[in-house]
């Protein structure tokens, strides 16, 4: 209502007095006094009641209204601040380049889908902090998060693009294809800035055929683009200034035309003209992502190639260039490609290792970190794209989740107890197996494999160092009978059950 207008302002002092007096308040109990009111008569009288009590706001529909309300606050700045666009770019400013007020303004206008709170900027006291706490926008397991940075670093040909768009299609689809969980189906962007579409879209083929995923099953949930040669940021032409890029308001705009949740980029370093190296620059680059997180409320998330040398699983500080791009990530893993001795240890051939990687925790912020690495196998899918050229088509890598042989499944209570009553008696009277590397007919991997046969070396081993990490044997002195000196033997301190 507005109530500068006199007879809504009656009408608002007559409802006053007649709750005042715990009276009932309505139409019936109102005529009468409007009765002789000519401003009253001459919109309707009696019936112009009705109509006000049928658009006023009950509790049952507030919450739509306050919504409608907020929509048409967001609608009016947006025009404002189009009107302000339209006015700074009309001025000839030397100063201030067309893409720098673009920019200004695109940012500008992205925060108005946040709302009014989205200006909060005064500090609040923490003891008066008291309000219920949205909880984190998951999205995959940990692994995206609304408002977010994540991450994926690798070295090249090792898997990571396989991996994510794995898991976009997971994503996308609702499915749990990943063996990670699902929160909420989420709309995907995935953006190439290193092969062109054609090369996206057979990758993404090949994960929906692998997966028996339909066309309709991500149908506008899952986008692809190569904007080939677009950056997101780049270096101002007066110095070392970093400016967001015509990819930024791209995304921008196709995030809040698409209702985004999810952005990949691959790989970041095609998005950008920053030195790598530049910890100030990269900053910088990570605010403008950052922001892109935040005001559209979606996940972010980034594939990085690692620098050159040795590779550890789950170490963040793979990451080529400058640390800032570590630092401002949340939610950072690694691919690692499976080792020698894990291949030894799992009993696989040499050609099952050349397809296995594992993704360990590197820098998890907001999440507890994992303990265990989830394992892929890369699996070529051919595409059935053939033609006379090529009678072959095409074969295209995908990854789907794998579980490394348990090597406990065979280790029962009677087995164990079995091993342990081996470790106990010794080889032989008088002597003791031990954990050393060289130890002969005196290896403790051997009464394990001797009651186990489904373990191999590596595997046996394993179980020895993790039953010394446990307690369940310890390594002290004894004196060899057959040998007569000191030497260091296990003994059983625990047992199952």
């Amino acid at each position: 209502m507005h109530f500068d207008n006199a007879l809504h302002g009656r009408i608002f002092s007559a409802l006053g007095t007649l709750i005042a007096r715990g009276e009932t308040a309505n139409p019936v109990t109102l005529g009468p006094l409007f009765e002789q009111d000519p401003a009253l008569s001459q919109i309707g009288g009696a019936k112009y009641l009705a109509q006000l009590v049928t658009g006023a706001v009950t509790v049952t529909n507030a919450r739509d209204y306050a919504s409608h309300v907020a929509d048409l606050w967001r609608r009016r700045s947006i025009v404002a601040a189009c009107e302000d666009a339209a006015r700074a770019a009309a001025e000839i400013d030397l100063t201030r380049r067309a893409d720098q007020i673009a920019g200004e303004f695109a940012t500008r206008i992205a925060e108005f889908a946040r709302g009014p709170d989205a200006f909060e900027t005064e500090p609040i006291d923490a003891g008066d902090d008291e309000e219920m706490i949205p909880p984190r926008g998951w999205l995959l397991g940990t692994t995206f998060c609304r408002g977010f940075i994540s991450g994926l670093i690798a070295q090249g040909g090792a898997g990571k693009t396989a991996v994510r768009i794995a898991q976009a299609i997971a994503l996308a689809s609702g499915r749990p294809i990943t063996d990670e969980h699902v929160f909420v189906r989420s709309r995907v962007l995935i953006v190439c800035l290193e092969d062109n579409l054609a090369e996206l879209r057979r990758r993404v083929r090949a994960a929906r055929m692998h997966h028996g995923i339909s066309r309709d099953d991500i149908r506008e949930y899952l986008y692809m683009w190569s904007p080939l040669g677009h950056k997101l940021a780049r270096l101002a032409d007066e110095g070392r200034e970093v400016i967001a890029g015509e990819l930024e308001r791209e995304l921008r705009t196709f995030i809040v035309r698409r209702r985004i949740d999810l952005v990949m980029i691959d790989p970041l370093i095609k998005a950008h003209s920053v030195e790598e190296n530049d910890n100030g620059g990269m900053d910088q680059v990570t605010v403008i992502l950052g922001r892109i997180a935040a005001d559209m409320d979606c996940a972010i998330d980034l594939l990085v190639h690692e620098r050159k040398g040795p590779t550890t699983a789950g170490d963040a500080n793979r990451a080529r260039g400058a640390s800032s791009l570590k630092d401002a990530g949340r939610l950072i893993y690694t691919v690692t490609p499976m080792s020698d001795e894990e291949r030894e240890q799992f009993g696989l051939s040499e050609s099952e290792r050349r397809s296995l990687l594992r993704v360990d925790s590197a820098k998890i912020n907001i999440a507890p970190p994992s303990i265990e690495a989830r394992w892929f196998r890369l699996v070529g899918i051919r595409l059935g794209n053939s033609t006379d050229l090529y009678p072959r088509g095409d074969e295209v890598p995908t990854a789907e989740p794998w579980k490394p042989p348990d090597i406990w499944g065979s280790l029962t209570n009677t087995v164990t107890n079995q091993i342990l009553d081996a470790i106990q008696a010794g080889p032989s009277e008088g002597r003791r197996y031990t954990d050393a590397n060289r130890a002969g007919d005196r290896a403790a991997w051997r009464a394990v494999a001797e009651r186990c046969p489904s373990l191999n070396e590596k595997q046996a081993r394993k179980v020895i160092t993790t039953w010394l990490k446990s307690g369940m044997i310890e390594a002290r002195d004894y004196d060899d009978r057959i040998d007569r000196k000191p030497r260091s033997g296990l003994f059983v301190l625990k047992r199952p059950g």
